[in-house]
This record gives structure tokens, C-alpha cells and sequence, in this order.
């Protein structure tokens, strides 16, 4: 279970606590329930890419499972620590709670998530995943382990979209 929570974290991300985007949720629900999980959570290294750029940088040095499932639970630490207070994250199911999600979403302006869709966010993941199936390190690891893997970094990928939708749509947003 805590390994899918760690996992979960992405979903937070990098993007927790930018300014550009407290801009954009300033007096919305979605704004309040970032700062209520600062103020619980604290300051800390977003992990945003991190693990898919140490996982690039050393195909030389691949990890085991246990040393990648590792350095997640410790890169993500604080991640997990937001997703979990703003309820995004059902511990006992050990599933998104993607309602909550949405209507957290649905109480930024429309026109930073207009362009978000679900068809946008898979078809971004997808074509960041081949990245990893050309891996050097991919051939390391069981099939077993592969699909627990692509799980995690579907996962991964499709937060980093969502993420990158939403500060697009939040720089029109500002810059209009």
C-alpha cells in the first residue's frame, strides 16, 4: 500500500506550490486545498521527473525493482503528504478519488482546463512512454515486473500531461 500511495504522489507532483499557479487558484477550492496541504505538509523538493531523468541519465547504472521502488518512496515523500490531505487519494482502496479530483479542477477558472481532456492527457502519456520501452535498463526486468512498472509509470506520465495542460492553460489564463 505504500508504494502505491508513493506512486500516487506524481499526481501532486512538482506543481504543488509554483506561483503561476496559486495565481490562477487564487479563491478557489482548488487554491485552498493546495495551501491546506502546505500548511500540513510543509516545504519540500518537488519530484516532478526526477525519477525519469536519473533513470535516463544513468542507463549505465540500471536499478533493481526494489532500488527503483526505493528511490520513489523517498523521492516523493512530500507529494504523498499533499495527495493525501487533499483527499485526491483514497488510502483504503488504495485508489484515485477522481470526483474529487474533477471538482477540485472544476473550481479553477474554465479556460485554464478547457483544453484538458481525457483523450489529450492518454495520448500525451502514451508517446512519453516510448521513451522508456527504448530503455537500455528496460530489458533488466522481468515481465512480472515490466507491467508493475509501466503501471507506475503510466501513472507518472499521465500527471506530468495533466500538469503540463494545466500550466499552459494557466499562463493563457494570466497572460489574457
Amino acid at each position: 500500500m505504500l508504494r502505491f500511495v508513493v506512486l500516487c504522489s506524481m499526481m501532486v507532483g512538482s506543481v504543488y506550490m509554483s506561483e503561476e499557479l496559486m495565481a490562477c487558484a487564487a479563491n478557489t477550492g482548488f487554491g485552498a486545498k493546495l495551501l491546506a496541504a502546505h500548511g500540513a505538509c510543509g516545504e519540500g523538493e518537488a519530484a516532478g521527473r526526477k525519477m525519469r531523468d536519473n533513470l535516463m541519465r544513468n542507463a549505465d547504472e540500471c536499478p533493481t525493482m526494489e532500488e527503483f521502488l526505493g528511490r520513489l518512496e523517498e523521492d516523493y515523500a512530500v507529494e504523498s503528504c499533499y495527495l493525501a490531505n487533499m483527499g485526491w487519494l483514497d488510502l483504503e482502496a488504495g485508489a484515485f478519488n477522481k470526483e474529487v479530483i474533477g471538482a477540485d479542477l472544476a473550481t479553477l477558472p474554465a479556460e485554464i482546463t478547457a483544453n484538458i481532456t481525457d483523450e489529450s492527457v492518454g495520448t500525451c502519456a502514451e508517446q512519453a512512454l516510448e521513451v522508456y520501452g527504448n530503455h537500455p535498463c528496460a530489458n533488466n526486468f522481468s515481465d512480472e515486473e515490466m507491467e508493475v512498472l509501466v503501471g507506475y509509470l503510466s501513472m507518472i506520465e499521465e500527471y506530468e500531461c495533466l500538469k503540463a495542460q494545466l500550466e499552459q492553460g494557466c499562463s493563457a489564463h494570466l497572460s489574457g
